[in-house]
């Protein structure tokens, strides 16, 4: 009372303070005139027009503020006759003329009643939704309106006065308007306050007006489709009555007229069973209906009411009997099919030819006929009718009697069509409502049982560990009253078939598993061979053969129990089951790969002591585990809804085995012998011992503290990823193995090739030389650094893709962060669909899976050739150089694949790039032109393929053989062992000559002289003689010699010759020399070389002796 004196007189106060001045304050019209002559001046100030403006915006705000109180002040001054009127009209609900008889009981009428009866019960159901969002308004009145109060007050206490100004009065109008804004909004929340009661009052009154409506509406619903089926019914009935009666009217003799009424009678009862059939569709369409709204209405009350509820254990027990009671999934039957034949039965019924009275035929036929005719010679239908009077045998009957019977048959027949016509009508849209209500029903039922899950994982099911209940008994710790014999004792099989099944279905998986057992020794005993493939993949898929076996024989187990219990498994047991498989495949992987002969001894060298270890604890571990899970089973089985305290215990102590076996498991000093020298990092090892450490220990704690289910989830959670590791590393060993064996396959492939290459050159050199045999390969010298690094990588990345988005599913339901990257929307685009344009909100998860899959992409890119090249294309029978095109193509689509989904994902819609596809077309035109050319030129290259890799080539007086092939240029390596970039542009545009595009095979031309005198015929025999025995020269094209000319010094011969391949050519002509020198000398035929005499004409004289100079004698 003093908070609220206070604040009447602080408002008091400024009211008084302000009254002088608030008269002369310009009205709103005023004021706008005002703003508009402020705007129109020539130097206008733009913040006294915002000044104007906001003063606008502030007495609009208070003039509805005003409304809105003064809408209270109405309320509670008229509460007592509006509340007479509500009760009145509850009183008056069963007297409502919409709920009385329709006028009459023709199908007309009565659905002009149901029409009007829906269009009431829509507006109702509006209103009461309406109607309970403003009561949880009003329900929190009572928490906001204190602190808004003091809120109010504050603000209108530090309210800074503002002295009148007649050259700038704006501001202190503002001022008045923001005084008077602060106390009709602290006038508002008073009436709020004072009104709450009567307002709760009313709502509630209302809610139990509409209520009671709704329910009447549904009991008038019920009355009326009732009718309506009845009167139908009786329609129905009526009509198959009548038919009826047509067939006792058709004489047996008769055989068209009784096929006739055997039709219309068919009808009737298709009728008949058409109209039940709409009846019972409907009735089941409102069934749906009511359990969706009663779903909706359940979780909206605990949403609404969730706060308190999760501090009470008894809201876990709540919990748990909701989850049990939700309905079933509606039956899946196929109503779009249903309504599809529909259709074309209404369609074939409309189709349907009028029934005729057969002498009605005749006679027409008879008017028909042609004059020219003789009269005894009948028409051609009437033909057709005598013949088939005479093969029926019709025997004359009354022609009243038949003209009666045919007239009412075609009557029937228009009445039976018409009325099928509309029920298939009516039974079409009944289906296509029961349709949509069932999708309805089908998402309200999903989103319910997600919500209620999701509520139990935090809410108590237990008190803590150390708050034992008072009065602790067989109740508190069963969850049953009776002794627990007497309540065994009392247990009958309810489920005799699962019962049977998993009986049968224990004992084969029983024999399965001593003989995969049988099978895995005999696998131990074969001698081991490293870096085999074969062995190791028997081994590996033997002992997860018995995983799975021991899986499945703890479902027929779990199957056994459950079979004594009549009402579906409840969630509890299939989360308990799902924990006892994967615990049991973990304990089962990790013993028979660690026994001796598994495979993490003899084929992955791990330590013997951390396999024994293994081993020990999956057995120690496991074990007992599985045990305790499968009486956690019967023990939840047997509370029912009720919550167990063994059931905790046993939940406790199965979490510290697992414990236990995890830490095993993770042992820093273990791992660090075991895994890639990558991941042998102090800091990895620790951390992933104390994540496992964590993870469990708050498993633990969340079970002691009461959160039953968030336990045994997380204890899930960590055994599934647990197990999801072991398999992913045993996939990766698996794929190790398999590219070992692949790349030893490959290494033998192309040492086979280079030694028939060098077969080939030292044959070449050495003629008829005798054939070394190919060297072995002995598998030990296979080792890892060998392997081609990109298949390993592109390995390694998949599988480290693959175990980070099976983590992301395990973990992504129970962590809130992960929905909450699909909750922040970064922008929004508009897509045009079939429907018209829709608004699409393009969330951070979209951004980062965009920028993961690009990463993915570039790295797949890299590393495709290598993989390509070591699985599929050495197997493959390929022209030289289609490898390296197939390659290059895939990686082309890759990256183009890769970058449009990525940007698709993001909103980029390449449908509206129109204008940026042609703005770069203007770009290349210009100033792009050459490096388009170019890349068009190797898009041509890889599809045409005038050159591949390897095939030598001469192009502008360069020769070499082609290395590499990319988008630009084109590498070529010339016989100086140099590497020449040439645009792939001059391949297309320029003389290319490609020594091995369709046939590597070339011709050798060896010019030989030999000398004048020489015999010719044994130089030309002796030529052919040492073509033929090179074997590397062909038979076909056959060697040929031809003797040219007669040269200035030699008679020149010419020695053709074809090889198969242009690398051999200079071998080739080295050894064809030789040979050639060799075989001319032992046949004495000289080879001629350049001769030139020299003709001296005259010799100079002797110059004169010089006697006085000559040495004495």
């Amino acid at each position: 009372m003093t908070l609220w004196r206070s604040m009447g007189l602080t408002a008091l106060l400024f009211w008084l303070v302000c009254w002088p001045a608030a008269a002369n304050m310009p009205v709103t019209e005023q004021l706008k005139q005002q703003l508009e002559e402020v705007k129109g001046a020539a130097d206008a100030d733009p913040q006294l027009v915002q000044s104007y403006e906001t003063l606008l915006a502030t007495i609009d705000a208070n003039e509805k503020a005003t409304q809105a109180n003064q809408t209270l002040r109405d309320f509670m001054t008229a509460y007592n006759g509006q509340m007479s009127a509500l009760q009145q009209q509850l009183d008056q609900v069963p007297e409502d003329p919409l709920f009385g008889p329709p006028p009459s009981e023709e199908p007309d009428d009565v659905e002009l009643a149901l029409t009007a009866l829906d269009s009431a019960e829509a507006d109702w159901r509006r209103q009461l939704s309406r109607n309970k969002q403003a009561m949880q308004q009003v329900e929190r009145l009572p928490e906001v309106l204190p602190g808004e109060l003091s809120d109010l007050s504050r603000q209108l206490r530090e309210l800074t006065p503002v002295e009148p100004n007649e050259a700038t009065p704006v501001p202190y109008w503002q001022f008045l308007a923001n005084t008077k804004k602060l106390n009709l909004a602290i006038e508002g929340r008073q009436l709020q306050l004072q009104s709450y009661d009567k307002k709760k009052n009313a709502l509630e009154l209302e809610q139990q007006l509409l209520q009671s409506q709704l329910s009447a509406a549904q009991t008038q619903r019920e009355r009326l489709q009732g009718m309506l089926s009845q009167t139908k019914q009786t329609v129905a009935q009526d009509l198959l009555r009548q038919s009826s009666a047509l067939v006792g009217l058709a004489p047996e003799q008769d055989a068209q007229a009784k096929k006739t009424a055997e039709q219309l009678k068919r009808l009737a009862r298709e009728l008949s069973e058409l109209v039940s059939s709409n009846d019972d569709q409907a009735r089941r369409r409102q069934q749906l209906e009511q359990q969706t709204r009663q779903l909706t209405s359940e979780r909206e009350l605990i949403a609404n009411n969730i706060q308190w509820l999760q501090k009470s254990t008894a809201f876990g027990a709540t919990l748990r009997a909701k989850l049990r009671a939700l309905p079933e999934q509606a039956p899946n039957d196929d109503l779009v099919g249903q309504i599809a034949q529909a259709h074309v039965r209404q369609f074939s019924l409309r189709q349907l030819p009028p029934i005729v009275d057969p002498r009605t035929l005749v006679n027409e036929s008879e008017v028909e006929a042609d004059p020219s005719e003789p009269a005894s010679e009948p028409s051609g239908a009437a033909n057709r009718i005598q013949g088939e009077a005479d093969n029926d045998s019709v025997l004359p009957w009354d022609p009243e009697q038949s003209a009666a019977f045919w007239q009412q048959a075609e009557s029937l027949q228009q009445q039976l069509v018409q009325q099928l016509d509309e029920e298939y009508e009516q039974f079409i849209i009944t289906l296509t409502h029961l349709q949509t209500v069932r999708e309805q029903y089908h998402l309200e039922l999903t989103s319910s049982l997600s919500y209620l899950k999701q509520q139990q994982l935090w809410t108590r099911s237990h008190p803590p560990l150390w708050q034992w209940p008072e009065g602790f008994n067989r109740f508190t710790l069963l969850g049953i009253e009776q002794p627990l014999l007497d309540t065994l004792a009392q247990l009958r099989l309810q489920q005799p078939r699962q019962f049977a099944l998993a009986l049968v279905a224990v004992l084969a998986f029983g024999f399965a598993l001593s003989r995969s057992r049988q099978h895995r020794r005999a696998l131990a005993a074969l001698p081991t061979i490293k870096q085999s493939f074969k062995p190791f993949r028997a081994k590996l898929f033997a002992s997860l053969t018995g995983a799975v076996l021991m899986a499945l024989m703890v479902v027929a187990m779990s199957k056994l129990l459950t079979a004594f219990w009549p009402q579906p498994e409840p969630l509890d047991i299939q989360a308990l089951l799902t924990l006892a498989v994967v615990i049991t495949l973990l304990m089962a992987t990790l013993f028979t790969l660690g026994s001796p002969g598994g495979v993490l001894r003899d084929h992955l060298d791990w330590p013997k002591d951390y396999c024994n270890t293994l081993q020990r604890q999956a057995i120690a571990s496991g074990l007992p585990s599985v045990l305790l899970l499968l009486a956690m089973m019967l023990g939840t089985l047997l509370a029912g809804a009720h919550g167990s305290e063994l059931v905790r215990w046993l939940q406790l102590a199965v979490q510290a085995l697992l414990l236990v076996l995890f830490l095993r498991m993770v042992a820093p000093r273990s791992l660090e012998r075991v895994l890639p020298t990558v991941l042998r990092r102090p800091w990895f090892l620790k951390g992933l011992q104390l994540v496992v450490l964590t993870t469990q220990a708050v498993a633990f704690l969340l079970t002691v503290l009461g959160y039953y289910y968030a336990g045994l989830s997380v204890t899930l959670y960590l055994s599934t990823t647990m197990m999801v590791i072991v398999l992913f590393f045993i996939a990766g060993q698996l794929g190790r193995g398999w590219l070992l064996a692949e790349q030893h396959e490959l290494r033998q492939q192309r040492l086979r090739e280079e030694w028939l290459e060098q077969q080939a050159a030292r044959q070449s050199e050495e003629g008829s030389a005798p054939a070394e045999p190919m060297p072995e390969i002995d598998e030990e010298q296979i080792e890892l650094d060998e392997v081609n690094q990109q298949s390993f990588a592109l390995l390694k990345g998949a599988l480290l893709i693959g175990l980070g988005a099976a983590l992301l599913g395990i973990w992504g339901s129970a962590v809130e962060q992960v929905q909450w990257f699909n909750d922040v929307v970064l922008w929004q685009v508009i897509e045009q669909t079939e429907s018209g344009a829709t608004l699409v909100n393009i969330s951070l998860r979209s951004v980062l899976i965009a920028i993961g899959l690009l990463l993915l992409t570039l790295f797949a890119v890299q590393n495709l050739p290598g993989m390509l090249e070591l699985l599929v294309l050495r197997r493959l029978d390929l022209q030289p150089g289609s490898g390296y095109a197939i390659t290059t193509i895939l990686r082309y689509l890759v990256i183009l694949t890769g970058v449009m989904t990525a940007f698709a994902m993001v909103g980029f819609q390449w449908s509206k790039l129109q204008w940026l596809v042609a703005a770069v077309g203007v770009g290349l035109g210009f100033g792009l032109q050459e490096i388009f050319a170019n890349f068009v030129s190797g898009l041509i290259i890889l599809f045409e393929r005038p050159i591949r890799i390897g095939d030598i080539v001469t192009i502008n007086n360069l020769s070499g053989t082609v290395s590499r092939i990319n988008t630009r240029a084109t590498t070529i390596i010339d016989w100086d062992m140099k590497e020449i970039v040439v645009p792939n542009k001059a391949f297309i545009t320029d003389q290319l000559i490609n020594w091995s595009l369709t046939d590597p095979m070339t011709r050798v031309v060896i010019s030989v002289g030999v000398a004048y005198g020489s015999d010719i015929d044994k130089a030309e025999e002796l030529l052919h003689e040492v073509a033929r025995d090179h074997p590397t020269v062909l038979d076909d094209p056959a060697p040929q010699v031809f003797f040219l000319s007669f040269g200035a010094s030699s008679l020149d011969f010419e020695l053709r010759l074809y090889i198969p391949a242009i690398e051999s050519r200079n071998f080739v002509i080295h050894a064809i020399n030789k040979a050639i020198d060799r075989r001319f000398r032992e046949a004495n035929i000289e080879i001629a070389f350049p001769q030139l005499d020299l003709h001296v004409r005259e010799l100079p004289k002797a110059p004169p002796e010089d006697k006085g100079n000559a040495p004495n004698d």
